[in-house]
């Protein structure tokens, strides 16, 4: 989701999996310019290699389910 919209509605948690590629998402912006803000989401960071097995699992297991 765009920082800017994650930012402006407040939404109070993130959960962070997976880098987004350049420019995009709240791995795009430094943490100096996302405090700089009035409100600050609660950030949890998940490592990236548990969320890319997780991923990987999910959708392995769902084009089993589908083949």
């Amino acid at each position: 989701m765009c920082t800017g919209t994650i930012l402006l509605s407040r939404i109070p948690k993130i959960i962070y999996l997976l880098p987004a590629r350049q420019g995009e998402g709240i791995s795009s912006l430094s943490m100096e310019m996302i405090y700089s803000r009035n409100f600050f989401p609660e950030l949890i960071c998940i490592p990236a290699e548990i969320s890319k097995n997780a991923f990987k699992s999910f959708f392995k297991i769902r084009r089993k389910k589908f083949n």
